[in-house]
């Protein structure tokens, strides 16, 4: 059995982990520039909630777009953000 990380080949995310890229289009990415412009005003970032993209996946893409990395970006501390109407500010509010 093959254990190495296998590439996209070809398409806007060559070069990309094969379940990075998979990650990125089923979140609605089709470009490598939407990407680039969501991570550089903190809209796409490991804390995010898409499934399979996390803190490696997220330093593999800031390296394929030769951008600093999450820490260099936006320090330590991460980026949570409390959506309007979720179930989880319903819950809190005794709803």
């Amino acid at each position: 059995m093959d254990n190495r990380k296998h590439l996209e080949p070809s398409g806007p995310f060559a070069g990309l982990w094969v379940r990075t890229a998979r990650a990125l289009r089923n979140a609605g990415y089709k470009s490598r520039g939407k990407v680039r412009a969501d991570i550089q005003c903190g809209a796409l970032h490991p804390y995010i909630s898409i499934f399979d993209y996390g803190r490696k996946a997220d330093a593999e893409v800031r390296a394929w777009l030769g951008l600093k990395s999450w820490g260099e970006s936006w320090g330590k501390t991460p980026l949570i953000v409390s959506r309007k109407g979720s179930v989880k500010n319903e819950v809190g509010r005794g709803r």
